[in-house]
């Protein structure tokens, strides 16, 4: 499976996803030989998802997909299971929306660089993975783009860059270029982490390049054992959730608020002011526009009540 997903460049989340749906497909089935493994096997593990486990449809979507890889690549079988599977309900979520006087309130209860980290969260719509890996080489100040590599689905996009961010983000870039020269200094330094994507030679060649650091790195480098030597890592998940969590308390917003929230309400603040839903479709990156139509949900009708012609408008 490791080997299968890498090669297909997916994200090491896919992978632990795909792993842990693939061994409670072997639990149900008491792990009976690989060769005696059925569509039938994998029709009552997905039905039993729905009816005993209760899932949502996503859940058991997600299980589908797992199984589907391990049919598929793994065991080179065809994966037929048509409409024999019991679906489970689709159900029908609403995102948590903040207005803009509580997205101000958080960001103000928030220090350095929580605060800046939230702000390119709201004001360039990320997801908080995507954020944390952007590299300075990832930021174009001249278009005012900021550049996102293997979002999810493996797919790149550009969105904004938030002016009012851009002198802020050029300190923060002078401030990861001191620390790449503080690091320098150490003969243990083996650069930043890079993309598994790249070659070996090429990763090894460039990994003290300004261009790859991160743009958010943690305070303290990793030790990797199999090199003995010392590499930068970016800042962690739940250092950033944990703040988020600190400072929507301080401001005594009472809405379950995590950093998705943030990229929630950048969708649902450019539809109230009337962009369109395809270009926001592309800005988060979403393949399906169904996907983007939620937001529909979190937006007041504006729709005019009265009868009019469009000639008049």
């Amino acid at each position: 499976m490791a080997g299968e997903i890498k090669r297909r460049n997916y994200s090491p989340k896919t992978l632990t996803t795909y792993c842990k749906w693939v061994q409670r497909f072997g639990e149900h089935t008491e792990y009976m030989p690989v060769e005696a493994v059925t569509d039938d096997e994998a029709r009552a593990f997905l039905t039993d998802l729905a009816v005993k486990a209760d899932v949502v449809a996503s859940t058991q979507n997600q299980a589908f997909n797992a199984l589907l890889f391990l049919f598929r690549h793994i065991l080179k079988r065809d994966y037929e299971l048509g409409d024999s599977v019991v679906r489970a309900k689709v159900s029908k979520y609403i995102p948590t929306v903040l207005t803009r006087p509580e997205v101000d309130a958080a960001l103000q209860g928030l220090k350095f660089p929580f605060d800046l980290i939230v702000g390119v969260l709201y004001g360039s719509g990320l997801r908080l993975s995507e954020c944390l890996n952007l590299r300075v080489g990832d930021l174009d100040f001249e278009e005012g783009l900021v550049i996102v590599h293997d979002g999810k689905g493996q797919k790149d996009r550009s969105v904004p860059m938030p002016k009012k961010l851009q002198d802020e983000l050029r300190r923060q870039l002078a401030r990861v270029a001191q620390q790449l020269e503080r690091d320098l200094e150490s003969p243990d330094f083996g650069g930043v982490f890079m993309p598994e994507s790249l070659g070996k030679r090429r990763a090894q060649r460039e990994a003290k390049e300004l261009r790859w650091q991160w743009l958010f790195p943690a305070k303290a480098l990793t030790l990797v054992p199999d090199e003995g030597r010392y590499r930068r890592y970016h800042s962690y998940r739940q250092h950033v959730s944990q703040a988020i969590r600190m400072a929507v308390r301080q401001a005594k917003i009472t809405k379950r608020v995590t950093a998705h929230t943030f990229r929630h309400s950048f969708a649902s603040h450019l539809l109230a002011a009337n962009v369109d839903l395809r270009t926001i479709q592309e800005l988060l990156g979403h393949a399906d526009i169904k996907t983007t139509m939620i937001y529909t949900h979190t937006v007041q009708s504006r729709t005019k009540k009265e009868m009019i012609s469009p000639l008049d408008l």
